[in-house]
């Protein structure tokens, strides 16, 4: 019920799911740096995927391709719900099956995701888990309340909490 378009531009102003369906586009990201984006139009992205959860509503977010956007942000709520690197690494390299857009060359340690990792394995985060960096980059460099975080992991069926 909700279409969420992460492309830089879109000439799209209704999502061509249907009429139900709600859609909504942020700004946009560049699609090698979507990994170093803080401010609102990153704010409100997280957020209005992580309400629409909340409110039980399915979501389906994308790029042009489904991969470098799509990817970091899957990534992102993967992480915040509780999944190690590996397992973030593994459904990020999933995307190289846009292996005729991207020229084939995606795997785990050479591509975009590593991006993806430089933004939180370092400091203030390098003694955290990806999980906590993550969780410490929504509810302090975005701004999302921590309240809001445990009600999007509950929704999703995980532990509210990382320990």
């Amino acid at each position: 019920r909700l279409d969420q378009d992460l492309r830089n531009e879109t000439k799209k102003t209704s999502s061509p799911i249907g009429s139900d369906v709600e859609f909504c586009h942020h700004g946009g990201y560049d699609a090698s740096t979507i990994a170093s984006q803080d401010g609102d139009n990153m704010k409100q992205s997280v957020l209005h995927v992580m309400n629409a959860v909340i409110e039980g509503r399915p979501v389906y977010f994308h790029c042009r391709i489904g991969a470098d956007r799509t990817g970091h942000m899957g990534m992102l709520y993967l992480a915040l719900l509780g999944c190690d690197l590996k397992e973030c690494d593994i459904d990020y390299e999933i995307t190289s099956f846009a292996s005729k857009m991207t020229g084939g060359t995606r795997k785990i340690g050479s591509g975009n995701e590593s991006s993806f990792r430089s933004k939180f394995i370092k400091t203030p985060y390098s003694n955290n888990s990806i999980p906590e960096a993550v969780e410490a980059y929504v509810t302090g460099t975005l701004g999302i309340s921590l309240d809001t975080v445990k009600k999007f992991r509950k929704a999703m069926g995980v532990s509210e909490t990382l320990n």
